[in-house]
């Protein structure tokens, strides 16, 4: 089973295994066309040009299907650099899903909403992407929460402590963590941070203490410390005179 992030040696065979299951038969049906070619008298030169010459057969191929023989190329790149193999955890185009297979002039990618990326390896080879299965399956992921100015950060990361050490998926390998990050007109941004042993666990759990963090600020005095506008009115004394005094300005109207 390749899906077990913590499998490496598995996937790492299974990528070698359905790379180079793909390049063997595109090389044995170049040197199965150059025999048949070759049992022609008229053709037999050509056939044995092709079966002698590699450049030759790349250039006649390059020509009518270059895009096809650059994934080609790029998925022998893919197995001996190994940046993505079967199981991977990835980001692609801001798609986050698992590498399902690596064919022969693509990668199919499952996200999670189980639909299905054909991304082609020039692609892959050539651009950047996110893979977070590459050296480890751990992963921390934040939690970003918004309070009053006037909380105790003090009782939030206490409770934060309390909360991740009833968990069963927090690995323990990163401490508890709760920062005030950043400070805007209206709230602090606190930050806690999570861990678990690979992606998707470590996505459930920072969902879950989010929840909890926030039925626990809406708690603290009801509701009192969560992020909110401010208005401040003055107060101004207005006199009036005799000048803009309505009444005043009737009595002259009568004498």
């Amino acid at each position: 089973d390749a899906n077990p992030e913590e499998n490496n040696e598995a996937r790492m065979m299974m990528t070698y295994i359905s790379v180079a299951r793909r390049v063997i038969t595109f090389v044995v049906i170049i040197v199965g066309i150059s025999v048949i070619l070759s049992q022609f008298r008229s053709l037999e030169k050509l056939g044995i040009s092709l079966i002698a010459s590699a450049g030759l057969a790349t250039v006649i191929l390059g020509v009518a299907a270059q895009s096809t023989l650059g994934n080609i190329i790029a998925g022998i790149q893919i197995a001996i650099t190994r940046p993505a193999r079967i199981g991977d955890t990835v980001i692609i185009k801001d798609d986050w899903g698992y590498v399902e297979d690596i064919r022969f002039t693509y990668m199919v990618v499952r996200t999670w909403d189980l639909r299905r990326l054909v991304v082609p390896l020039k692609t892959i080879i050539s651009n950047t992407f996110e893979n977070w299965s590459m050296t480890s399956a751990h992963q921390v992921r934040p939690i970003i929460l918004y309070a009053d100015y006037k909380i105790d950060v003090d009782l939030v990361r206490n409770k934060f402590v309390e909360l991740l050490e009833a968990e069963e998926d927090w690995d323990e390998e990163n401490p508890p963590t709760v920062q005030v990050v950043d400070v805007t007109e209206k709230a602090l941004e606190l930050r806690a941070l999570c861990s678990s042993k690979d992606a998707s666990t470590t996505w459930d759990l920072h969902c879950r203490l989010r929840e909890k963090l926030i039925t626990y600020i809406c708690s603290l005095e009801d509701g009192k410390h969560l992020s909110k506008s401010r208005v401040q009115f003055e107060n101004t004394l207005i006199t009036q005179t005799s000048e803009t005094d309505p009444t005043k300005e009737e009595e002259k109207k009568e004498e």
